[in-house]
């Protein structure tokens, strides 16, 4: 859906509807994989902590 948001209809109209759509769902993955798990996660706490 996110390629088809750039892209244009044959009579003009665009596609912005999807790219809001996916908005939310790339935001998620996005902090999934910036968010600390683990040995670090616990490091950062204590870090935080001390």
């Amino acid at each position: 859906m996110i390629v088809q948001s750039f892209g244009v209809e044959a009579g003009g109209e665009g596609h912005m509807g999807h790219l809001l759509g996916d908005v939310p769902f790339i935001v998620a993955i996005a902090l999934a994989v910036l968010t600390p798990r683990g040995e670090c996660a616990r490091a950062l706490e204590r870090a935080r902590l001390a």
